[in-house]
Parts: structure tokens; C-alpha cells; sequence
């Protein structure tokens, strides 16, 4: 059982996937969940997964997420529409 649990899981020998969440592999996940949290704040769209998602990793990272993602100051709504967006 000991060599067992020793070796390295199968997923880690033939991907690489991250070991922890100091991974920049992570971190570039959460910039981009910030961002779409960020997109949806604009349109006045809920996205309560999005959002327990980012404030649980932040607790685990002990910082807020948006400080190292994106926020879009100055983006409004009428850019979205001009980009192809179709809010109501």
C-alpha cells in the first residue's frame, strides 16, 4: 500500500496537470473567471457559480482575486452591444 500511494498518479505522469494551486496554469484560470464575472457585472447577468467559485479561492489564496484580474474600468454597457452583445 505504501509504494502504492508513493507513486505518482497516473494524470501527472502523462499531462503534467499542476500539484497545487500555485500553478500558473491556475492562476491564469482565475484572471480569466475574473474577467467573465467582470463582463457579467456589466450586463446586469447574475453568475452565483462564477462568483462562490472566486470568493472561495480567494479565501484559499488569502487575497482578492480581482486585485490580480481584470475589473474593465470604463467598459460599459453600450461597448458590449457595440462588440455584438445582445442584453435586453
Amino acid at each position: 500500500m505504501r509504494d502504492y500511494s508513493l507513486a505518482p498518479t497516473p494524470h501527472n505522469v502523462q499531462t503534467l496537470a499542476p500539484k497545487d494551486m500555485d500553478s500558473r496554469l491556475y492562476r491564469e484560470e482565475f484572471i480569466i473567471l475574473t474577467l467573465w464575472a467582470a463582463i457579467a457585472r456589466i450586463a446586469d447577468m447574475p453568475v452565483p457559480a462564477i462568483d462562490a467559485f472566486l470568493w472561495i479561492t480567494s479565501a484559499a489564496y488569502e487575497e482578492e482575486l480581482p486585485t490580480f484580474g481584470r475589473d474593465l474600468p470604463g467598459f460599459n454597457r453600450e461597448d458590449l452591444i457595440s462588440f455584438g452583445a445582445k442584453l435586453n
